[in-house]
């Protein structure tokens, strides 16, 4: 087919349309993507989730790496694949899939653990939540506490909250991140806020650059989680940390 110049890019614009690079990854076909690349293929203008953020979800770290390895710049004004732009809901992904090669990955090569992701997610029975969560808040509510370490090693602070949440989970992580209590810490900021000032800033350096539909969420692809014990009386569950600031 690749000889024969059949199409590579999406059949549409709708954003649940497949590129052939797409296509590969959710077969799992992992021999035809070098051939594909070779012959040029990338990631359609408003496929989504992307090819590497689809591949990520389905664990297959090799195939994340592969555009990589052919050539495929990471900070680009064109429509190529931008880990800078693209990798932020997919490090959130990793997170929660226990993924730390693919964390470090991520991160290595421009997915912000700074910023906050919007998680859907549902108990036990089956009722719909929303949550607002930065990396860390991720790494603590689905216990990942090798993640967290990596993630404190980088530099990334925990938000306001974290430290409730980890001990509102009975979570080890409390001792990792009390000494962060009585800090300042950086206020949140969402990962539309954060790609929506990239669009701006690139374009104030004359860059004819449009950002196409970006996941803002993640959903929660985990067993739901067993209901978590009453708060105490401030609420959180923090009130028999008050020596920690909370």
């Amino acid at each position: 087919m690749i000889h024969q110049k059949a199409p590579l890019n999406p059949a549409g614009e709708e954003r649940e349309a497949l590129s052939a690079l797409g296509v590969a990854v959710v077969s799992r076909d992992e021999t035809i993507i070098p051939r594909l690349l070779n012959a040029g293929a990338r990631p359609g203008q408003n496929e989504e989730p992307c090819p590497i953020a689809r591949a990520i979800e389905t664990d297959q770290p090799r195939v994340v790496k592969l555009p990589l390895e052919h050539g495929i710049r990471l900070n680009s004004d064109t429509d190529e694949l931008d880990l800078s732009m693209d990798g932020h809901a997919a490090l959130f992904t990793a997170i929660m899939d226990s993924q730390y090669e693919m964390v470090e990955f991520l991160i290595e090569e421009g997915a912000n653990p700074h910023l906050e992701c919007k998680l859907w997610t549902h108990d036990y029975n089956g009722c719909s939540e929303t949550l607002f969560y930065r990396s860390i808040g991720f790494a603590i509510h689905f216990r990942r506490l090798r993640i967290l370490r990596l993630l404190l090693a980088k530099g990334v602070l925990p938000g306001q909250g974290d430290l409730c949440l980890a001990v509102k989970k009975e979570f080890e992580a409390v001792a990792l991140l009390s000494k962060f209590s009585n800090q300042n810490l950086p206020q949140k900021e969402s990962i539309e806020s954060y790609l929506l000032w990239q669009q701006i800033n690139r374009q104030d350096n004359g860059l004819d650059f449009e950002i196409p539909h970006k996941s803002w969420f993640v959903f929660d692809s985990t067993l739901p989680q067993e209901p978590e014990k009453t708060a105490g009386p401030s609420g959180c569950g923090c009130d028999k940390l008050v020596q920690y600031g909370y």
